[in-house]
C-alpha cells in the first residue's frame, strides 16, 4: 500500500523505519561540530552510526577477558 501524500515515514522499507528517539544536550558549538562531521549525511544517520558502533567497540571489550600485566612483561 502506498504512504498517504506527505507521509514519508510510511514509504519506508521496515528495516529503515526506528520509532524510538534519543535526545542528547549539547552546546552550539557541539553541534556544529557533529554537523561538519556529518558531511553530507543527516545528522541523526550519522551520529546513530557513531553511538552504535561505540557501544558494540564498548560492549566487546567487556567481553574480552582482561589480561594480566605479568604476561606483557614477559
Amino acid at each position: 500500500m502506498p504512504a498517504p501524500k506527505g507521509n514519508n515515514f510510511a514509504a519506508k522499507p521496515e528495516a529503515a523505519k526506528f520509532t524510538e528517539s534519543l535526545f542528547i544536550r549539547m552546546t552550539q558549538s557541539e553541534k556544529e561540530i557533529c554537523f561538519e562531521a556529518a558531511s553530507d549525511r543527516t545528522l541523526s544517520g550519522w551520529a546513530r552510526d557513531v553511538l552504535l558502533t561505540s557501544a558494540m567497540r564498548e560492549q566487546n571489550a567487556a567481553e574480552q577477558p582482561a589480561t594480566s600485566l605479568q604476561s606483557k612483561s614477559k
